[in-house]
């Protein structure tokens, strides 16, 4: 039978002080997301959410009138006839179930996104018809969601719970987006299509400018107190 290992009387300085350091660590790269959140996100969501802000909205009977290459927000109902590409989605965004992480002492759900289909698209009917013109354009406050199963599974060889989330015939949208009224039938070039009324987008990008700016200084204040902690750890150890 093996003796027990003795423990080293003299460990390395890194040794010592590794908890001081991961400490410090963790909180330096708190702060550094707070700060970029604050300083980088924050500008960008407030200038996209005031440009939504002085849009036009319009609806597709609307669009003709338009000048070639307008940004507005077109307010209108996904086409009865739009062709169905998952199920009886018309688009979606298409998630699989990765298992759970222990996060400080909670367990919380992993998912991956797997697929995301966001195809050219017919809006309104008949004469009042506009065609999104482009695929791959933003979603989002998607109205529907289906999952493959009941409870959550995750299995290693073998098919996780699908969570899809998107769009079905005859919902209400509205395109952020450049229209391009001289093409027949009137097309919009989409950046966005977000579920319900101009409005509603208009809040939802409200709500992102306001969650950052308490989300920022919340990263940058934690992050400085466990920087703080850390480098006041060290110092201690080291008298």
């Amino acid at each position: 039978m093996k003796a027990p290992r003795a423990e080293d009387p003299n460990p390395s300085w890194f040794s010592r002080h590794s908890g001081a350091l991961f400490v410090g660590g963790f909180g330096l790269v708190f702060s550094v997301a707070g700060l970029l959140i604050w300083c980088v996100a924050v500008p960008s969501v407030r200038a996209r959410a005031a440009a939504a802000e002085a849009l036009s909205v319009v609806v597709p009977g609307q669009v003709p009138t338009h000048l070639e290459g307008a940004r507005v927000l077109l307010e209108a109902h996904i086409a009865a006839d739009a062709p169905e590409v998952f199920r009886d989605f018309v688009a979606f965004r298409r998630r699989e179930f990765r298992g759970w992480k222990e996060e400080g002492g909670r367990r919380r759900e992993q998912w991956e996104t797997k697929e995301i289909v966001a195809p050219a698209i017919a809006l309104g009917d008949g004469r009042l018809r506009v065609l999104v013109v482009n695929p791959d354009y933003e979603m989002k406050g998607e109205p529907h969601r289906w999952r493959s199963t009941e409870g959550l599974e995750y299995m290693l060889f073998g098919p996780s719970t699908q969570d899809v989330v998107g769009f079905r015939r005859g919902d209400q949208v509205t395109i952020d987006g450049v229209l391009e009224p001289r093409s027949r039938p009137p097309g919009i070039r989409a950046a966005t299509m977000a579920g319900g009324d101009a409005a509603g987008y208009r809040a939802g990008l409200r709500e992102s400018v306001a969650a950052l700016e308490i989300v920022g200084p919340i990263f940058s204040g934690v992050g400085g107190i466990l920087f703080v902690g850390g480098l006041v750890s060290l110092c201690r150890r080291r008298k």
